[in-house]
C-alpha cells in the first residue's frame, strides 16, 4: 500500500516461507518514511546461487507504481 499523491508506503502483505525473511526489509522502508520508488531502488545484497532473479521486495514497488499511475 501506499500513498497516491507522494508515493509514500503504508504497508506490505508478505506471504510465503520467505516471508517472515523478507518482511524485515519492508519493516525498515516503512519505518524510515521511504516512498515506493526509493523501495524499488533499494540495493539489497543478494546470494545469487541462492536467490531467486527477481527479488519479489523490489518487484512488488514496481507493480504498485503502475497501480499509483493507473496502468
Amino acid at each position: 500500500m501506499a500513498n497516491r499523491d507522494s508515493g509514500l508506503l503504508l504497508g506490505e502483505s508478505v506471504v510465503g516461507r520467505e516471508g517472515p525473511k523478507r518482511i524485515e526489509t519492508v519493516a525498515t522502508a516503512l519505518t524510515a518514511g521511504m516512498t515506493v520508488n526509493e523501495l524499488r531502488d533499494a540495493d539489497l545484497a543478494s546470494a545469487p546461487p541462492f536467490s531467486p532473479v527477481w527479488d519479489s521486495i523490489l518487484t512488488a514497488p514496481k507493480v504498485l507504481e503502475g497501480e499509483l499511475a493507473g496502468e
